[in-house]
């Protein structure tokens, strides 16, 4: 919540208008809903709403603010994967991932589970950071930056395609008809200062990213992160891009 929803929440109203949930037989499973904001946009919509998340910490966060907001009768979590949902075939009027199953280990599994939850031509979306070059501290590495550092970062996981035609190869993989991709610049991230561009490392996707690098070199990044938010900015506030795809499509 602190770090990413601020952004991320950007859009959460894209969701809703393509989703349209429409009263309480209506149902809509979001996946990896972490602590809720699209899951809540939906029930106070009136929809019922099957949050799906790995992680037990994150349901309880959705539950105490569905009750909070009024609408705890209409949303449910399910502790499962992306890839399985732990929910039968056709449970669903519609399914979406807001920045979710792009941390999935096999997200095409991920993809194909959300159609297999969602009842004929429900609708299905999902929201993904685009190119390393367009999103955060990465858009700081110019070309050729290993011969500098002397290494090569790690490609970041969570960025899972490098096109829109390998994201539509993906979606049509798993069987979702009628695509649509947009790509849209988000609100961006902002700094104080240079120096707190550091903190941008301090991520879970970043640390996940960075794991492989010895300390040195983790240091040796940050340090060249610095000197290029200096160079392009100077010494004052800034602000990083971020850059999403929006994909529909309908089950």
């Amino acid at each position: 919540e602190a770090k990413f929803e601020d952004i991320t929440a950007y859009f959460t109203p894209h969701f809703v208008d393509w989703v349209n949930p429409r009263g309480r037989g209506f149902v809509v499973v979001d996946v990896g809903c972490g602590p809720g904001v699209v899951s809540l946009a939906m029930a106070e919509r009136g929809a019922r709403v099957i949050g799906v998340d790995v992680s037990t910490t994150m349901l309880e966060r959705l539950r105490t603010r569905a009750e909070a907001a009024g609408v705890g009768a209409r949303v449910e979590g399910v502790v499962a994967s992306g890839e399985s949902l732990g929910l039968p075939e056709r449970a669903a009027h519609g399914c979406v991932s807001s920045f979710g199953i792009i941390y999935c280990p096999d997200v095409d599994a991920a993809l194909a589970a959300m159609f297999r939850v969602t009842t004929g031509g429900g609708p299905l979306m999902i929201t993904a950071w685009t190119t390393e070059a367009n999103n955060g501290w990465n858009s700081l590495l110019p070309e050729g930056y290993e011969a500098t550092l002397g290494f090569k970062v790690p490609p970041r996981s969570n960025l899972r395609w490098s096109s829109i035609d390998e994201l539509r190869a993906a979606l049509d993989k798993a069987q979702w008809n009628d695509v649509q991709i947009d790509t849209l610049v988000s609100k961006p991230s902002t700094f104080p200062s240079p120096e707190a561009v550091r903190d941008a490392f301090e991520t879970p996707p970043s640390k996940e990213t960075l794991a492989s690098l010895s300390a040195d070199q983790q240091e040796r990044l940050k340090d060249f992160a610095v000197a290029q938010v200096r160079a392009k900015f100077g010494d004052g506030a800034f602000e990083l891009p971020r850059e999403a795809w929006i994909a529909r499509g309908r089950g």
